[in-house]
């Protein structure tokens, strides 16, 4: 677990919460507006104060600018509002509370829960709406019970800052952790937070050896200088990815046809096709990796290795041992689910998640699994 403290800038305005601080018996999160909206907040205010000034000032007499006064008087509140929102919850351990104070400037409502309403710290995925009308994937960290979240503290874009968070409030407050981001509902107790994978498998007891391949298996296993390597298939076309590749012609044949249509045959025509062309190559790049790359799994003591080729192209992410502190088994669900596909494996720490092995069955996936445990504490 990291030693970081509570401290992180805020994301724009898409975080939940800000900055929190450790005291004696109380843990704080206190946020605001970002900076962005401040300096926002800090526009529109001028310039209500100035349509104040003209609707309210000596040579306003005799002159239309009634609406001056009341447009005024919105963008001042609204601009005050956005520089001086604050929003701050509380945990008091000792007196087994939890307080929530909202204001602009000063504090203007308060509300004080118990702290025994809830069974758990939970780590949930949502979505925010953010700019362009498009929404944005948000880590929240709440207290809440199995069921949903109740009061929730903090929220970030980055799952790892999130998990961090959630932990450090599941210490204190002595609740499980319940992460509920993968499908798979993973709960881990507070004092086992930071206890690596392999010291629970060890614990509980490991086979030796795993078992034969699931029949018509798509994974291809050897030994390799002391480590289990196992070879994953490519993940193939998923919904959401035949989707943009079925759309991405059109998307670059009609802007191509419209563009060029006042150009004529010169030069522009060419310049138009490079700003049309070069997007769709990025994207038919980002697809052909998604689509074509192959994994593999490189597990010993020590800890994993995943590594996804396409060509000459190679990407690695390595995981040690002593800091994989999850192994969980996905689900493949919601709108895009194919009912073939198990969701495959997220391998989790502090540092990173990764997820490996999405086009799976589930006999391929719980094999993978189980041979990752007998290969880290064999």
């Amino acid at each position: 677990m990291s030693a970081e403290p509570l401290q992180e800038q805020r994301m724009a305005t898409m975080e939940i919460g800000g900055a929190g601080g450790l005291g004696d018996g109380r843990l704080v999160f206190a946020s605001g507006s970002s900076v962005i909206a401040r300096w926002l907040g800090l526009c529109i205010g001028a310039a209500g104060v100035l349509m104040l000034w003209i609707g309210l000032g000596p040579e306003a007499a005799g002159r239309e600018v009634a609406p001056l006064k009341y447009m005024g008087g919105v963008f001042l509140a609204v601009g005050l509002v956005m520089l001086l929102h604050v929003l701050r919850r509380e945990i008091d351990r000792d007196r087994g509370l939890v307080e929530i104070v909202w204001g602009v400037g000063l504090p203007f409502g308060r509300k004080t829960l118990s702290l025994n309403t809830w069974r758990q710290v939970r780590i949930d995925v949502v979505r925010a709406p953010g700019g362009s009308g498009q929404s944005r994937r948000i880590y929240q960290v709440a207290l809440g019970d199995d069921e949903k979240p109740g009061c929730v503290l903090w929220g970030s874009r980055r799952y790892e800052a999130s998990r961090r968070r959630a932990e450090e409030v599941a210490r204190f407050v002595g609740l499980p952790l319940a992460d509920h981001t993968g499908g798979a509902v993973s709960v881990r107790e507070p004092e086992a937070l930071d206890r690596p994978v392999v010291e629970r498998w060890r614990a509980e007891g490991s086979p030796r050896a795993w078992g034969a391949l699931p029949a018509g298996s798509r994974l291809k296993v050897r030994r390799e200088d002391g480590a289990l390597v196992v070879s994953l298939p490519a993940r193939g076309f998923t919904p959401p990815i035949a989707l943009v590749a079925m759309t991405l012609p059109g998307s670059v044949i009609v802007p191509l046809m419209v563009l060029s249509s006042g150009v004529g045959m010169g030069a522009g025509v060419w310049i138009v096709a490079a700003f049309v062309a070069v997007p769709a190559a990025v994207c038919v790049a980002v697809i052909s990796w998604c689509v074509g790359s192959r994994g593999e799994v490189r597990v010993d003591r020590e800890g994993i290795t995943v590594t996804r080729r396409l060509g000459g192209v190679r990407r690695s992410v390595y995981l040690p041992a002593n800091e994989l502190e999850e192994v969980v088994r996905r689900e493949d669900a919601g709108l895009w689910s194919s009912g073939k596909r198990s969701g495959g494996l997220v391998l989790r720490s502090d540092q990173r998640t990764c997820v490996i092995g999405v086009s799976l069955s589930e006999e391929d996936r719980d094999w993978l699994a189980d041979a990752i445990r007998v290969a880290m504490t064999g």
